[in-house]
């Protein structure tokens, strides 16, 4: 006689993750965002169901998706639950074909495949089959990550849900705000207030609370852990004030190109080929932001080709020092095929990024930003932030490197590189470019 095995195995929702279980379950919705407090199980939950959809439905791959790909094996692969048990011990052994540890793969007898993938090279997923996708803090993924996956999602007629903790107004807010006025998608929101007794006791609360103060946590940090708040600083953002400020004072607004100035460009070229180009104005003592571009794997030709089809009429291009490193592949300098495809780029001075930092912080007062074509930008200002040493349990002076980096470089490069009006006056743009021989 065969053995009759319950899945999900070992393993039930608890009374808060019902509704979501029942509406991905039984009235197969095939979105979903789900923001929940810290310590609610997002993670333990979005592996179970994963784990149930490819053993229970149409056998294909299902992808338990992270910001950076090191960080599933910590969350999952080589996570236990409070009681000690292992996550991957919530499948049973009888129905797993073959465990890849190495690439983080579970492979089924039924053919289905469950992966621990990254968005932190997202380009590199492109092309695969997908029949489910679980987005794990979405918050801190790159922007352009569900985009990338979806058309996959798409072909196979798949599903795709989304769990993350607040980070700010950024583009999991974004996600959020359009999928709860879409009947297609089930959204919700779940607070301690939502869950007490059954995660917390209001004692062990305020316990946790008391203890992250103490730890140099603010009350925005408590407020977007335990309460799911958008509308707070981010923890260890470089320029959360200097936003709220531009805000605040309505330099975040509809900003018209003012077609009688021209127009300085500011690019951080990264690796990957990818690309971050802030568009400027000055006028008086406001250094007006018009425009920006952010891509990834398209070539120098590409980008230039975009910024030579804007209607603006240019003073200046501006790039790093590292754009006249040669690259491997023929010899050649960036800023020699720049010259060759018409345009003509000034260096930045190469100071330290601490000190790049504290330029920015010094022009923000003066700096206004449109609020539509600057968008993806203004994000990336919010989200950057100094990287959280978890053994010292305290915030280094450094940058972490994530989706934000790209956009608070080119940024930074504008503070930097940005001159007062004299400096172009009685000279052509050929004067300040840097010298080679071609």
């Amino acid at each position: 006689m065969k053995e009759l095995i319950e899945i999900p195995y070992n393993w039930q929702p608890r009374d808060y993750q019902l509704p979501l279980w029942k509406k991905l379950v039984n009235e197969n919705y095939k979105r979903a965002v789900y923001i929940w407090h810290r310590r609610a199980g997002k993670d333990l939950f979005g592996f179970n169901f994963l784990v149930r959809e490819a053993i229970m439905n149409t056998p294909g791959t299902y992808w338990h998706v992270f910001p950076f790909y090191k960080q599933g094996r910590k969350a999952i692969w080589n996570e236990t639950d409070l009681q000690g048990r292992k996550y991957l011990d919530y499948i049973p052994r009888q129905l797993i074909k073959k465990i890849n540890n190495q690439e983080m793969i579970i492979e089924f007898h039924n053919g289905s495949i469950y992966q621990i993938v990254g968005t932190d090279n997202v380009d590199d997923l492109r092309g695969a089959g997908i029949k489910g996708a679980i987005f794990s803090e979405y918050s801190e993924h790159r922007p352009t990550a569900w985009a990338t996956i979806r058309p996959m999602i798409m072909a196979a007629n798949g599903w795709a849900i989304f769990n993350f903790t607040p980070k700010g107004q950024n583009h999991a807010f974004s996600l959020y705000n359009m999928a709860k006025d879409d009947k297609s998608w089930f959204t919700q929101i779940i607070t301690v207030d939502d869950t007490m007794g059954q995660v917390y006791t209001k004692e062990s609360l305020e316990q946790a609370k008391k203890e992250d103060l103490a730890e140099g946590k603010t009350l925005d940090f408590i407020n977007q852990e335990y309460y799911c708040s958008f509308y707070n600083a981010i923890e260890g953002a470089y320029y959360s004030e200097q936003i709220k400020k531009a805000e605040e004072e309505n330099r975040v607004c509809n900003l018209p190109y003012e077609s009688n100035v021209q127009v300085d460009t500011f690019w951080d070229i990264g690796v990957r080929d990818e690309m971050a180009i802030v568009f400027c104005q000055q006028i008086g003592k406001e250094i007006r932001i018009i425009d920006y571009i952010e891509d990834t794997n398209k070539g120098l030709d590409h980008y230039i080709k975009l910024v030579k089809e804007k209607p603006y009429i240019y003073r200046s291009h501006n790039a790093p020092h590292d754009i006249v490193v040669r690259e491997a592949s023929d010899g050649r300098t960036r800023i020699e095929k720049a010259y060759e495809l018409g345009i003509q780029f000034n260096i930045v001075p190469n100071i330290g990024k601490a000190e790049g930092i504290n330029e920015v912080r010094a022009i923000f007062n003066k700096c206004w930003f449109d609020k539509k074509k600057t968008k993806k930008l203004l994000n990336a200002l919010r989200n950057y932030k100094r990287k959280y040493n978890e053994i010292k349990e305290c915030f280094e002076e450094k940058p972490y490197h994530n989706w934000a980096s790209n956009g608070a470089d080119s940024f930074r490069y504008l503070a930097v590189g940005i001159q007062d009006e004299s400096y172009y006056e009685g000279k052509t743009q050929e004067y300040a470019i840097y010298n080679f021989e071609l």
